[in-house]
């Protein structure tokens, strides 16, 4: 690995003296960029100076770009370097967790999947949720689609819901999102118990209206609940 600048970055209390972050619980870290700017590797310190693990899990992870700048992964490793467990939503370790993210883009740099890994290259699924998510993207960028699958495959609803869509006006707002079950057509309510959320704009992209609408005998009922922002 090619490294280019480097960083070291202490936590001191009020009288300077070392002291460990709170959400982390490490008192500082070393980092390496590439040519690029890119922050590629990220080393946790603990009160002597030295490598140590974060209450996740790792001792620090390690990120990759294609030549094209676009992040394609993440790996968290231990102590000697090797692949260790990063636990989920950043809580205290447990002994579960991934190992790995992995990005898949497209030709124009879209973010088509992101997927979670074990130390052995398995994929794994957070408990109750998902392993990956897939996304598609319309001729602007903008995400239009994104479906969530279990470590087999399997649809999964981590939020209530398989499937969420975007639509967007002209002038590229976003005006529309909207949930689905398995079948990706069938609505359903997220956990929140919305299934359409419609958003109205002013001429200068201010966000003037937003409504949101449930689900009655599997149809849509419109305007719900109405927002008017001012």
């Amino acid at each position: 690995m090619t490294w280019g600048r480097k960083t070291v970055v202490h936590y001191l209390d009020l009288a300077r003296q070392p002291v460990a972050d709170a959400n982390d619980g490490i008192v500082g870290w070393t980092a390496h960029y590439d040519a690029w700017g890119h922050q590629i590797e990220v080393t946790y310190l603990g009160l002597d100076g030295k490598p140590t693990h974060s209450i996740h899990g790792e001792t620090g992870w390690r990120a990759s770009y294609d030549s094209r700048g676009n992040q394609r992964g993440v790996q968290y490793f231990d102590l000697k370097g090797a692949l260790t467990l990063h636990a989920w939503n950043d809580t205290p370790f447990t002994g579960q967790g991934y190992a790995q993210i992995t990005y898949t883009v497209d030709a124009h740099g879209n973010r088509v999947e992101e997927a979670y890994w074990g130390v052995h290259e398995e994929r794994v699924a957070r408990p109750g949720s998902w392993s990956y998510a897939r996304s598609t993207y319309n001729d602007l960028r903008q995400l239009t689609r994104q479906s969530y699958f279990g470590a087999q495959g399997e649809p999964t609803k981590p939020n209530g819901h398989h499937t969420t869509t975007w639509g967007y006006d002209k002038q590229g707002n976003a005006v529309d999102v909207r949930y689905f079950d398995m079948d990706e057509t069938t609505p359903i309510l997220s956990n929140e118990k919305i299934a359409h959320i419609v958003w109205t704009y002013d001429q200068q992209r201010h966000i003037v209206e937003r409504r949101f609408s449930a689900l009655v005998a599997s149809e849509l009922r419109r305007t719900m609940v109405r927002i008017i922002l001012s």
